[in-house]
C-alpha cells in the first residue's frame, strides 16, 4: 500500500512539473526604429520620454521614446530556444500610444472674448461696458521654442452697434516649458496685421470707404499639453488689443467725413494647437 501511494505521488508531481514546463511564457518586445528588437519585461514606460525594459539576462536597458517604433509581445511554450530555426512572428503588436510627430507645420484655433469701456455723450451714464467675441485660425511653423505663422482673425468689437473687423494677422509665440515632464508652461504671444473694419453706417449716413488699419495684440498665457506633446496643446491667454479703425462716410448733409474708432479691448481667449 505504501509503495502504491509513493508511486501515485511521484506520478502526480512529475506530471505537474512537466505540465508547468509547457506553460506559455509571454515576453514584451520592443521594436526599435533602427530595425532591431529587444525582449524582456517592461519595467517602466513614460509616454514621450523613455522606456525601461529588463532582459532575460537580467540587464536593464533604457531607450529614448523616439528610438522605439512600437511595443508588442510574443508567447513561447516552455523555455525560449536559444537558436530558433525560423523567425517568429508577433501574435499581437500594439502601436505606441503616442509617437512624437516629426512635422514642423501645425495649426491653432483660438476663440476670445473682448471687454472694453466707452465714454458716452450724456450726463446719466458717462461710460458703458462693451463686450465682443472673436475667433481666429493660424497656420504655424515650429522653430524650436518659437512658433511663427499667419492666420485670419474675425471679431465683433461692439455687439450693440454690430461693429466687426476681419484681418490677416501674423503671429509670433515663444513657449517656455516649466515642468520636467513639459506638461505645462508659459507663452508670450504677439499678433499683428492689417485689419479691415466692417462697420454699419448710422441712420442717414453712407460709408464710402474703409481703411486698412494695423491691429496689435500682445498677450501672455499658459500652455497645457499631454505628455509634452507640442501638437496637442491647450493655451489660455490674457492680453490687450489695439486697433484704430478708419473709414469715410457721407452724412445726411452730403458732407464727406473721415472718422476713426479707437478700439482698446482686454482680450481673454483659449486656443487649441494640433
Amino acid at each position: 500500500m505504501r509503495h502504491f501511494l509513493l508511486a501515485f505521488l511521484l506520478c502526480t508531481c512529475g506530471s505537474a512539473l512537466f505540465g508547468q514546463q509547457n506553460l506559455p511564457v509571454v515576453q514584451d518586445v520592443l521594436h526599435l526604429r533602427s530595425g532591431g528588437e529587444v525582449r524582456g519585461q517592461i519595467l517602466e514606460l513614460k509616454f514621450g520620454d523613455v522606456v525601461l525594459i529588463l532582459t532575460p539576462k537580467g540587464e536593464t536597458k533604457t531607450f529614448k521614446w523616439n528610438e522605439v517604433k512600437r511595443v508588442g509581445y510574443r508567447e513561447f511554450v516552455g523555455a525560449r530556444p536559444k537558436t530558433p530555426t525560423a523567425p517568429e512572428e508577433d501574435t499581437e503588436a500594439t502601436p505606441m500610444p503616442f509617437q512624437r510627430p516629426t512635422r514642423a507645420w501645425f495649426h491653432r484655433v483660438h476663440a476670445h472674448g473682448l471687454l472694453g469701456r466707452e465714454a458716452l455723450q450724456n450726463d446719466f451714464s458717462p461710460e458703458e461696458n462693451i463686450y465682443g467675441l472673436g475667433i481666429s485660425a493660424y497656420h504655424l511653423r515650429a522653430l524650436g521654442k518659437l512658433n511663427l505663422g499667419v492666420g485670419i482673425d474675425y471679431a465683433n468689437m461692439h455687439f450693440s452697434r454690430e461693429e466687426r473687423t476681419i484681418g490677416l494677422l501674423g503671429t509670433a509665440e515663444l513657449n517656455l516649458p516649466v515642468s520636467a515632464s513639459k506638461n505645462w508652461g508659459f507663452n508670450a504671444r504677439l499678433n499683428a496685421g492689417p485689419t479691415l473694419p466692417l462697420i454699419r453706417a448710422a441712420s442717414g449716413q453712407v460709408i464710402e470707404s474703409r481703411k486698412l488699419s494695423m491691429l496689435v495684440e500682445p498677450s501672455l498665457g499658459i500652455n497645457f499639453s499631454t505628455d509634452g506633446n507640442p501638437y496637442s496643446t491647450l493655451s489660455i491667454n490674457l492680453g490687450y488689443r489695439f486697433l484704430d479703425a478708419g473709414f469715410t462716410v457721407t452724412t445726411a448733409t452730403l458732407d464727406l467725413v473721415e472718422r476713426t474708432i479707437n478700439y482698446r479691448r482686454v482680450m481673454l481667449g483659449a486656443g487649441y494647437t494640433f
